[in-house]
């Protein structure tokens, strides 16, 4: 197994046990932005990019997702734009974020079909009323079974 293959396996299992039990790893805010760090490594290992710049790939791509998401909110994280009262939805969009991010920068080797992964990303966002359980959701997006 090479180190690549080390880090995405751990920065996947990682991001499967946040999501799953998220007030194991400190604040609502606290666990959004552990969040967006992994997928920041994660990306680094899969998308292998050219430049400096292009490391704050992530960064945008969730500014995108946030914008088209919630509309006309402030530019600010997750955990203040929905704030208490819509604490619910945090970890269902949180999910769709790290699903969506996982089949964008998905390791070449991985030979799941890309028609099976844009159903994924295109599927709306569940009206869950907890937190959801994002392992089968994210597994299924790397292509491994669940």
């Amino acid at each position: 197994m090479t180190l690549a293959t080390t880090l995405l396996r751990f920065v996947d299992e990682r991001l499967d046990q946040m999501l799953e039990a998220p007030e194991m790893w400190g604040a609502d805010e606290s666990v959004e932005l552990q969040i967006l760090q992994l997928l920041e490594i994660r990306f680094l290992i899969t998308a292998q990019p050219r430049s400096q710049a292009d490391w704050r790939q992530v960064q945008a791509d969730y500014e995108h997702f946030l914008a088209d998401h919630l509309p006309g909110s402030p530019p600010t994280t997750l955990t203040a734009r929905l704030g208490a009262e819509r604490r619910p939805e945090l970890w269902s969009l949180l999910t769709a974020f790290v699903v969506a991010s996982s089949i964008r920068y998905a390791p070449q080797s991985t030979a799941t079909s890309r028609r099976s992964r844009r159903s994924i990303a295109c599927s709306p966002l569940p009206a869950r009323r907890g937190k959801p359980s994002a392992s089968a959701a994210t597994r299924t997006a790397r292509g491994q079974s669940v």
